[in-house]
């Protein structure tokens, strides 16, 4: 369940995410919406699961897309959708994805899907380069944040 003040504290969260630099491991797009996520809802959702899993990870897991590919397997999950779909849950459509739920796409010139946070209209990325916003009508799955 959301925190009672969540619209604003996604607000905050977003502001601030737009400031923070990429970082494999750290600040990338499975970290960073889990990073929204856990201020959202109040509960830590990717180290709930990466218990359940029995995996206890480093600082930094990963430090590249392969990295997180063998990050992806040894939680026994076939590729980066399907981790998500362990973690939150089945997809919805994006067209019915609200401010805060996760959002999916393939961006162009990126090897793999990329995760990112609604903020209503549009989806917020972090890619290595720049923030991205997509129109949520062009992204290929959502996650409900509750």
């Amino acid at each position: 369940m959301r925190v009672d003040n969540w619209t604003k504290v996604l607000n905050e969260s977003l502001a601030e995410a737009e400031k923070i630099d990429f970082s494999w491991g750290e600040f990338d797009c499975f970290y960073w919406t889990d990073w929204v996520v856990t201020k959202l809802t109040g509960e830590e959702t990717m180290k709930d699961f990466f218990a359940k899993r029995g995996f206890t990870p480093k600082s930094r897991p990963y430090m590249s897309t392969k990295g997180m590919q063998r990050l992806t397997k040894k939680l026994d999950c076939k590729n980066f959708f399907e981790l998500i779909c362990e973690m939150y849950g089945p997809p919805i459509s994006p067209k019915k994805a609200q401010r805060g739920d996760l959002v999916m796409v393939k961006l162009p010139d990126i090897f793999m899907p990329t995760l990112g946070v609604c903020r209503g209209i549009d989806v917020m990325f972090k890619t290595r380069e720049e923030n991205v916003y997509v129109p949520v009508t062009k992204c290929q799955y959502a996650w409900r944040v509750e």
